[in-house]
């Protein structure tokens, strides 16, 4: 087991600060099991909502966000984390209006106000109350229109009833013809040579109406078409503009009936905040407004003009890079081998870049955090690579694989890591079965280590629609040997089949049961439970039996039991020793120690011990020892092997006092390595020394401590005061180096285990 002494709590701890006027974003952490957390960051990098929801959505620009616990309930939040609305029961939908947030069930919608107060539950509603207090419910097979006590004012005598707006919704009436009706329920009749093509009112004055072929828009106030029926599209209006076709042409009318854009461009579509994505004949793509004044335009397009979130919309460019634009006009930033962008802030998007997802902000194209995962599982590491296929299109939308699976490294044995990452690779590469090969799957895994084996599952979704089912099928590999074990056979007894079909839950049978996956503290099986018509997504229940449960047909003297009930330590982490660092060297132990623990590294077969250890090695050391996160720093190119760990121990404050040139190829002196070792001790929680006497008093046992620097003598005490630094001959030797030998040494005398400091002397450093 690694003997840290100092804790690695520093790496994990994040400040958690309030969110004031500051605009937050969702990011979630994986952990080796597959579970996943989510909390939400700002625009500095600060993480100000802890990882505590199983989802959680982006907030709107009202500062409002849905998140949902463990249990499936879902809640809102403001972005200081209170909850505006409480956990609840999960609705099929939340929306948000002008004045109320909506929860939307199957048969009835609950409506909250924005600062959190229930409203009320009505049976049967769709969309939002109007100005009058009017929503559109549905009773029986007919509909008509209450109030927020769910009284109908307007009689469930509809057909159809779009929501009021301004005073006015469009119906069907009994006879099946339609009209636009006041709160009064006094009926206008529309046309009866066409029916509306959206069940709304627009401006208070005008509908949308379709004769099967081609669509006119009608006024109410003057009860005749503003335009005939010569349009092949009108698209619903936004504020008070609707985009029209003609063959393959397109341009802009407002609600009078007056065309504000030509009706030139080969493509045109709504990208919100009253701004339009436009093609001409020119080949240049355009973001203009509704009276076609141009906003900003490109000639490099490939793909994109989406939506405009938070101010911003992207295309992408002609050499793999994202471009993000203002609706205001004006170029943002350009990211490079960049996609998959969805824009989350004003400032920050997330996207793919170079094949790992990062949340980047856009003004200095800094990059804040990664979801990607990695782990340190003591034994090995775990990265983790993607994997996607283009299988081709399906009612006009690509589809194919999109998975990632673990990759290990770290292991002493590199024959038994590459056999057991060939395992894995073929495991998931290879899919569910041959017939699914061909469908859509898209997921990713979890792993977990009981004694010396590892279990690896999918957690995936193959093919969508009906017959869409979870894969989630397992491995079990021997880290020592490199075997793969099969669950059933290995680990139970001949004949276990009846014996374990009691046990299994109601509802389970032998027959039934798939993918079996060891736990921690048993065995799991599952029924896989398909997409059907009756059954929206693919879904699994799963029974869960303990090692007690399972005793009397476990084969205890098994391979795969002893495996489960070994350790991997010893095997796994067996010194292999350096050719330069043989068992008589004076430093052995400590080197040995220092390098199971994964703390210093040699190059290869040789640790090189006399070497003079510079300042980039000791940041890159002070960067393992505190795991502190480095997937947010990206190095410029051209940047120095150190420039990620260097800046990483610098942000941790662990290169204070050292000066604001530092100069990293060269050899730590003594006195910087005391300033470095007090930043740590100081990190892990010892007060620092700022009472002068006392600060004397630990160096004027050494002859030399005139030579320690005033700006220096406070952390060269706090080092004698631990017993980091006992000198040599009476000595500090403050402006000699450190050979990687003497370093490893200290490094050791810093890591002994707490109850090693009860009975150890402190060590002392040899000058050889």
């Amino acid at each position: 087991m690694k003997k840290y002494l100092l804790s690695l709590i520093f790496a994990a701890f994040i400040a958690i600060l309030p969110a004031a006027a500051v605009d937050l974003f969702p990011i979630n952490d994986i952990s080796a099991d597959g579970n996943t957390s989510w909390g939400y960051m700002n625009e500095d990098g600060q993480q100000v909502i802890p990882f505590q929801f199983a989802l959680a959505d982006p907030f709107t620009e009202e500062g409002l966000a849905a998140v949902t616990n463990s249990r499936g309930e879902m809640a809102v939040i403001d972005e200081n984390g209170r909850r505006i609305i409480g956990f609840r029961a999960a609705p099929q939908q939340i929306e948000y209006g002008d004045h109320e947030i909506a929860f939307r069930y199957e048969t009835e919608t609950t409506y909250f106000t924005k600062q959190g107060q229930l409203l009320c539950t009505i049976p049967g509603a769709q969309g939002f109350f109007s100005e009058e207090g009017l929503v559109a419910v549905k009773r029986g097979n007919r509909w008509g229109y209450a109030n927020r006590e769910n009284t109908l004012v307007l009689p469930a005598r509809y057909r159809q009833a779009g929501n009021f707006q301004q005073g006015y919704a469009v119906v069907q009436q009994e006879g099946n013809g339609y009209a636009v009706i006041d709160t009064a329920g006094n009926a206008i009749p529309l046309p009866s040579d066409g029916t509306p093509k959206y069940m709304e009112v627009y401006g208070g004055k005008a509908v949308i109406l379709s004769n099967g072929n081609r669509m006119s828009l009608y006024s109410l106030e003057t009860q005749t078409p503003v335009v005939e029926y010569m349009y092949q599209e009108i698209s619903p209006f936004e504020n008070g503009y609707a985009m029209l076709r003609v063959n393959g042409n397109w341009g802009i009318i407002n609600l009078n009936g007056n065309i504000t854009l030509p009706i030139q461009y080969h493509y045109l579509s709504y990208m919100g905040e009253g701004v339009y994505a436009a093609r001409d004949a020119d080949g240049y793509v355009s973001a203009i407004d509704a009276n076609g004044n141009l906003i900003y335009r490109t000639y490099v397009y490939a793909g994109g003009f989406e939506s405009i979130e938070h101010g911003l919309s992207w295309h992408g460019t002609m050499d793999n890079g994202i471009i993000f634009f203002s609706r205001v006009g004006g170029y943002v930033s350009k990211l490079p081998n960049a996609e998959n962008p969805k824009i989350l802030t004003e400032d920050v998007a997330l996207v793919t870049m170079n094949g790992k997802q990062q949340y980047v902000r856009l003004h200095d194209v800094h990059p804040l955090y990664s979801p990607e995962r990695e782990y340190d599982m003591e034994f090995f590491k775990v990265t983790t690579a993607s994997y996607e296929k283009y299988l081709g299109k399906r009612n006009g939308q690509e589809y194919g694989w999109s998975l990632t699976y673990p990759v290990l490294s770290g292991m002493n044995d590199r024959t038994i890591q590459s056999k057991l990452n060939g395992m894995i690779e073929s495991f998931f590469l290879s899919g569910p079965s041959a017939e699914a090969r061909s469908r859509k799957l898209e997921g990713s895994y979890g792993l977990m280590v009981h004694g010396r084996v590892l279990t690896v599952w999918a957690d995936c979704t193959c093919g969508e629609g009906e017959g869409a089912f979870i894969w989630n099928d397992s491995l079990m590999l021997d880290l020592v040997t490199g075997k793969r074990y099969n669950l059933m056979d290995d680990l139970f007894q001949t004949g276990y089949e009846p014996a374990l079909g009691e046990l299994l839950w109601e509802g389970f049978s032998l027959e039934e049961i798939t993918c079996p996956r060891m736990t921690y503290s048993g065995v799991a099986f599952y029924l896989n439970q398909p997409q059907g018509r009756a059954q929206r997504a693919p879904a699994v229940q799963e029974c869960t039996l303990s090692f007690n449960q399972l005793k009397d047909i476990i084969d205890t003297e098994g391979e795969l039991w002893q495996a489960l009930g070994g350790s991997a330590v010893g095997v796994l982490l067996t010194y292999q020793g350096y050719d330069d660092v043989p068992e008589g060297h004076w430093a052995y132990d400590s080197i040995k120690a220092i390098s199971e623990a994964d703390i210093m590294q040699g190059n290869g077969s040789l640790f090189r011990p006399d070497d003079l250890i510079t300042v980039a090695e000791v940041c890159a050391i002070m960067v393992r020892v505190f795991g502190l996160d480095t997937t947010s720093i990206t190095p410029p190119d051209g940047a120095a092997w150190y420039y990620t760990e260097a800046t990483a121990a610098k942000k941790a404050g662990l290169t204070n006092g050292l000066g604001e040139q530092i100069n990293y190829t060269a050899a730590m002196t003594r006195v910087d390595a005391m300033q470095v070792i007090a930043n740590m001790l100081v990190q892990q929680g010892e007060p620092a020394l700022t009472n002068q006497s006392e600060i004397e008093s630990y160096l004027s046992q050494f002859s030399d401590n005139g030579l320690v620097p005033e700006n220096r003598r406070a952390a060269a005490a706090l080092c004698v005061k631990t017993g980091a630094i006992v000198g040599s001959d009476g000595k500090l030797g403050t402006q000699d180096v450190f050979t990687r030998a003497q370093f490893a040494q200290i490094l050791n005398g810093l890591f002994i285990t707490p109850e090693q400091l009860e009975t150890e002397e402190p060590i002392e450093e040899s000058a050889d």
